[in-house]
């Protein structure tokens, strides 16, 4: 009669079972740590959505207007062809009339400091300054004058030759950019055509487009 063969009870086989189940035990408070993890940043997400979602339909916010209603330029001199001498500089002033609009009926806009209005030519500077730093309550205008200077200013003969045919024919091209720190980040290009470069300046045609984006320190 053949004899039976009992496996032993510490088998090669039972030991590496039972260490795989201590070490998913082991596991377990690991995973439960990183499911509370996920859930929590899931949660905040969604609450941030609905107090996005909540403060667009209560305030509901509109995008500012602005446009430049008027202009005066000094220091451009075309008077005896010496605008043609390669060192030939300019000291410029201008002085630029923005009219802005809040049409929020729940929310005020804070201009602070760090601004910066420029006044461009087929894409060079001419001339640079500051936005005044005020509070513009809801549903309200305000037009203001900023003034803007260069010192000194050489322009390349492209630009110099192109400013005197544009004079000639009383329509010159120019860009105003605006860029003020807000609470939100307002960025304002704006595209104008003057009939000369002198202080009785008249802006003959205007167009601005507006670019909001949220405010980071």
């Amino acid at each position: 009669m053949a004899e039976r063969v009992y496996p032993r009870s510490n088998s090669p086989d039972r030991l590496t079972s039972e260490n795989n189940n201590k070490k998913n035990t082991r596991r377990n408070p690991c995973c439960c740590c990183f499911c509370w993890i996920l859930s929590i940043i899931g949660l905040l997400i969604l609450l941030t959505v609905i107090a996005a979602v909540a403060f667009y339909f209560i305030y509901k916010p509109k995008v500012p207007n602005y446009s430049v209603e008027k202009m005066s330029i000094k220091g451009f001199n075309f008077q005896g062809g010496s605008y043609l001498l390669s060192d030939q500089t300019f000291s410029l002033e201008f002085g630029v009339t923005v009219r802005a609009k809040n049409p929020n009926s729940r929310i005020g806009i804070y201009y602070e400091k760090g601004s910066n209005l420029s006044v461009s030519h087929t894409g060079a500077d001419l001339c640079s300054g500051v936005f005044p730093n005020f509070y513009q309550p809801r549903n309200n205008v305000t037009v203001f004058e900023t003034l803007l200077k260069t010192p000194s200013l050489q322009l390349s003969e492209i630009v110099r030759n192109g400013l005197y045919e544009e004079q000639r024919k009383r329509k010159i091209p120019l860009g105003v950019d605006i860029k003020v720190p807000a609470r939100l980040k307002v960025g304002v290009h704006c595209d104008v055509i003057v009939d000369k470069l002198a202080e009785d300046t008249k802006v003959l045609s205007k167009k601005c487009s507006v670019n909001l984006k949220f405010w980071k320190n």
